[in-house]
Order: C-alpha cells, then structure tokens, then sequence
C-alpha cells in the first residue's frame, strides 16, 4: 500500500527511482512515519551518473495526503524544473520535518505551510523561491529550525524579522543570500537561538545590543551587509559563541584593546576583515588558544606579537600596520606544546603590514609533504585534487559569494558539463589530509585579488 501510494505521487518522473531510491519507514501500527527521497548525489559533491540515477523530476502528487501519520518528507537535491511548491503540504498536519532544498522548485512559498503547528523543521532554501510576506509564518509554533537561503525575500523590508519573533523556540535562522535591507529590529524572543545566518545580504544598521544578550548564540555570520557603528563588546562574554563572522562590513569599528579583553571563551574562528579595527594586539589576545581561524585582513590593527595561539588553522593579518621583525613576530607560539610551534597551520598571510626579516625555519607550508613522510604507511603517488567541477558551477558559487560582483550570467562555453575525469581523495585523506571546500578557496582567492587591487568591486 504505502509503495502503491508513493508510486502514485510522482507523474512524469522516473518511476522507477521512486521506487528503487526510497526509503520510508513504518511505526508498530503499519503507518508510513518518513518518507527520504532526497538524492544522495548532489551533483556539486559527487558524480553526475551517480547524481542522474538517483535523481527525481515531474510533478508531485496529492497521494501522499494518504499517509495521515507521515512526519518526515525529504525531496531535496532532485530536479522538479520549476515547479510551485504543492499546495497541498501544508494539509500534512503531523509533518515534524520538510526539506525542499536544492530541488528546483519555483515560484511562491504557499502560505499554507504556516497550518503545519507541529513542524519543527523547514529547509526551502536555494531553490528559485520568492516570499512578499511572512505572516503565515506565526503559525509555525514549533519551528527550531528554519532554512531559507537564496530564498528572495527582498520585498520584506525590516518587517521579517517580527514574524521570527512569534517563533520562541527557534534555534537555527539561516538566511544567507536573501536580499534582506533595512534595519535589525528587536528580535527579544528566540531566546533560544544558537545558530544565526544572516550574510550577504544588504542590511544596513549597527549591530544591536539585544544580540550578544542571547547566551546560546553559538554560530554569528552577518558577513558582506552594510553594517556600521561599534563591534558590540558583549560578544567576547557570550559562554556558547564558537565562530564570529563580521566581514567585509566595512564600518564596523571596535578597539583591540578593548574587544579582546573579553574571555571569548570557546571561540574558535574569529572573522572581523574588511571592517575598521584599530588599536594593538595585547598580549591578552594570545589567550584566545582555542582559535583555530583567524582574519583581520583590511583592518588597522597594530602589534608585534600574535601570543601562544597555538591551534591556528588559518591566520590572516595581511593589509594592517603590525610591526616588528620575524621570527620574534610568531615567538610566542613556541611555548605550544606540541613537537614544533602551529603544527596544524595550514594558511598564514601577513603581507602588506611593516613586518620585517624572514620566516622562522620550522614554518613549513608544506604540510601535504611532511605528512606523507611522517606516515610510515604512504607510498607511491597522491593525487591532491578535491573534484573537477564546470566552469558554471564556479560563477554560480561567485555570484552566491559575492553578488555585487560584475560576473557573467554564464559561461563562453556554456554546455551541458560532461565529467571526464573521475577523483578519489581517500589516498589522501588517509595521510590526515583534509581538502580545502570550494567555496572558501574562491573567497579567498577573491579577497587576495581584491587586496593587491587587481580586481575593482
């Protein structure tokens, strides 16, 4: 019955993926509980044959009304090309979790959704979706999780941010790439609230105080806004924060000496570049040992010393005014209590400050290399390439990135992309390798570009 009914909900697709790449699962009383159909094989992170056979399409029908007892549905990474979201999910009263990211639906988000009292989570984001109002919102009671990214929600002005206000258990907001203006207003109820996405959007307003009162905030990004007035000095206090990002605001100020007294204390990547920081780096700020990312890049930070910050990943101080020689400049990190000083530095850029003398001997960027020697099992040849992508994919992750960019719309060769190659990382992995993403490598070789001024935004 139930393989009847979801056979029956998908027309003009391939029915027999519907079948073969399902999976649902019964209580005790026989009655479909979950329904997962979203396709294992995003295309951006595996195969595109792989991708293709799991991959659904046509329209969805109203059979799945049937499943009266249904709590989870998942239809994300298929190809519904451009199809409305069906009205009739929001008739799915027991529905706990719906995600419909990166399926291809299109149009407006049905405000009926707002009749499902008990779900808990919804994903829609980037998918060609437009919402003019929030209201049906405020009858999601129960959301702790709310998707909306790409999501077009420019026609909103600062009004949306009244509707998550009627939302008081909600713990993730990510509403990355959404067209979002105007001002952060109070958002006083979602005292639960650990994860907030709010970057590249067009936000223009200082930072409110309300924010670093919210003591489960784990995870800030309110990156590439058009955010301005001091760095509230409250979020050094906050006990939860884990990562801050506040880049690329461009007017935002704040005081080292002052911001960095906080305890800050599990911080673990620390974004602030692009914005009008001043002042020195104080030993205080060497105390922050469990960063792992650092960027103050495009600041007007002073020092000479970056202290014992022993975890370092990634730091980025280009364009500043340190001073000082090297290798005093990283002398502190020789107290790290590991067989050599950074021994997980995988990224350090310090140029176009007034640093002066050369790097200390056991600086090694060459971290690929020392693995493979210290691995007494490595041998024979390591491919060190992530995954072969089209250019398409590329303009399309800048254009996510960076929207005010002038980038074209497509590229000169704008065929449908055929994988030629085909790349297996676990050789490398096996060394303790791990792969820089796509998306960070492009934002930083666009930040460098931007820095030396070859490329005018």
């Amino acid at each position: 019955m139930a393989l009847t009914i979801l056979r029956n909900s998908f027309h003009h697709g391939k029915e027999a993926t519907v079948v073969y790449g399902m999976e649902y699962t019964e209580n005790i009383t026989g009655a479909v509980v979950v329904v997962d159909l979203h396709n294992p094989h995003p295309p951006a992170y595996d195969s595109f044959v792989r991708y293709g056979f799991w991959n659904l399409s046509g329209e969805v029908g109203p059979s799945l009304l049937k499943l009266k007892s249904l709590r989870h549905l998942d239809l994300s990474f298929n190809t519904f090309n451009g199809i409305p979201i069906p009205v009739f999910l929001g008739s799915l009263e027991n529905l706990q979790y719906l995600n419909l990211s990166h399926a291809g639906f299109s149009g407006t988000i049905p405000p009926n959704l707002g009749n499902l009292s008990s779900l808990e989570y919804l994903d829609v984001s980037h998918s060609n979706l437009v919402v003019d109002n929030l209201e049906w919102m405020a009858g999601l009671v129960s959301l702790k999780h709310l998707k909306m990214s790409g999501v077009d929600l420019s026609m909103l002005g600062s009004d949306w941010i009244e509707t998550l206000n009627k939302l008081p258990v909600l713990t993730e907001l990510h509403l990355f790439f959404c067209g979002l203006s105007g001002y952060i207003l109070s958002l006083v109820n979602c005292t639960s609230l650990a994860v907030m996405d709010l970057s590249s959007n067009m936000l223009n307003s200082k930072i409110p105080n309300w924010l670093v009162n919210i003591s489960s905030l784990g995870y800030v990004d309110i990156s590439y806004n058009h955010l301005y007035g001091s760095i509230p000095l409250g979020f050094g206090e906050l006990p939860n924060l884990k990562i801050l990002n506040l880049a690329m605001n461009g007017n935002l100020t704040g005081s080292c000496f002052q911001l960095f007294r906080g305890r800050w204390k599990k911080i673990e990547v620390l974004d602030l570049a692009g914005n009008k920081l001043y002042g020195e780096l104080l030993a205080s700020f060497g105390n922050l040992t469990s960063l792992t990312s650092v960027n103050l890049f495009d600041n007007k930070v002073e020092g000479n010393s970056i202290g014992k910050l022993c975890n370092l990943k990634k730091f980025h101080l280009s364009g500043n005014d340190m001073t000082g020689s090297l290798p005093e400049f990283l002398e502190g990190t020789k107290n790290c209590l590991y067989r050599s000083p950074l021994p997980s530095l995988q990224f350090l850029k310090l140029s176009n400050n007034h640093l002066h003398g050369t790097l200390p001997n056991w600086l090694d960027v060459a971290g690929a290399h020392i693995l493979a020697i210290e691995n007494p099992s490595a041998s024979g040849r390591y491919c060190l390439v992530g995954r072969v992508i089209h250019c398409s994919e590329v303009i399309k992750v800048l254009h996510q990135l960076f929207p005010h960019l002038n980038l074209p719309e497509k590229c000169a060769d704008d065929k449908p992309f055929v994988p030629i190659y085909q790349v297996s990382k676990e050789r490398a992995k096996s060394l303790g390798l791990n792969f820089t993403p796509l998306e960070v490598s492009l934002k930083d070789t666009i930040e460098s570009l931007k820095e030396k001024n070859f490329l005018g935004v």
